[in-house]
Order: structure tokens, then sequence, then C-alpha cells
């Protein structure tokens, strides 16, 4: 009777797995070699037309991770909320005087604190997620004619959030030389 996979030392695991082209790292795991050779032999069975045998499972309970502590959370989703996104923001509400700076109050007095972020809108700005969070929430409401005359309102999101990618290196240098060269004639 053949050996099993796990039965077999590395070597020999990897004579097999050399032996079928199963194209793997020369520097690869015992177990990876063992989980290659099972799916090769599985693959192999099925096409043959041969039921794949079940195997005994171990009778250990599959370990759970450890509950984070109430602390622990509270640390990861303040990291979260302090995240800044890079995002342009336009406010759907149209008024005779706009405004193109706003400033946004959000979060709470326990865990993550009270914050207040100024943001430019119409203008591509790096934002904090929390504050981000709120002007998702932020609704207006318009009113509008329908075809038969009617006078309708609708319920609209009051600020449109597009999502840009971050600044590459490139434009951070060309960023960093317009900062200094702004700064040099404050001295």
């Amino acid at each position: 009777m053949s050996k099993s996979f796990d039965e077999m030392d590395y070597k020999e695991l990897k004579e097999l797995a050399l032996d079928f082209d199963l194209g793997l790292a020369g520097n690869a795991s015992k177990k990876d070699l063992i989980a290659a050779l099972n799916k090769y032999k599985a693959e192999g069975d099925e096409a043959n037309g041969i039921e794949p045998e079940i195997e005994e499972q171990d009778t250990k309970k599959p370990t759970k991770p450890k509950p984070m502590s109430k602390a622990q959370k509270a640390r990861l989703m303040k990291k979260d909320l302090m995240r800044k996104e890079r995002v342009l923001i336009t406010d759907n509400q149209r008024s005779q005087t706009p405004v193109s700076v706003k400033s946004v109050r959000w979060g709470n007095t326990g865990i993550i604190g009270v914050h207040t972020d100024m943001i430019q809108l119409g203008k591509p700005w790096y934002v904090r997620r929390g504050a981000l969070a709120n002007l998702r929430l932020g609704q207006i409401t318009t009113q509008t004619v329908n075809e038969s005359g009617m006078l309708t309102s609708e319920v609209l999101p009051r600020y449109t959030i597009q999502q840009l990618d971050g600044l590459n290196q490139d434009q951070l240098g060309k960023l960093g030389a317009k900062q200094a060269i702004r700064d040099a004639g404050t001295v």
C-alpha cells in the first residue's frame, strides 16, 4: 500500500511536485506541497469519475479569535475615523452667496471626542473619514414642478462627495516647492 502525502518526508513530496509539474516555488513548505498534491489528486480523480474519499477530520473545534476589548475597539474605530481621504465635495444647495469653505462638526463626547474640520468645497481636499460620514448624512429638500404642473418636493443628498486618488510623489514634491516659496516671504 502506498504512503499518504502526510506520511511522506519533504524530499519525497518535492520530487512528486516536480514530477507532476505543479509549478511550486523552490522554497515551498511541506504544508503547501501536501495541499497542492491533494488538489492535483482530487482533480485527477474527478476527471476519471472517481468520487473523492471523505477523510475523518480532527475532532478539535476550530479556535475562535479572541474578542477585542472595548478599549481596543474604540482605538480601532478612532484610527479609522481619523484617517484622511482625498475627495472633491460639491454642495448641492444653491444660494445667492456661494460658500467655498465649510466647517463640519463630528464625533461624540465619549470615545472619539468632538472634532471640527474645515473643508474646501469644489476643490480636491483631504478630509477625515468621520467628517465625510457626517456630510453623507446631510439632506436637502427641493421643490420641483412635474409634467402635470403639480408642485412636488424631493429629498436629495446635500453634498456630492467624489473619491479621488491620493497625491503621488511627484505631485507632493511640486506642492512642497510651492509651499516653500510661499513660506519664504513670511519669515
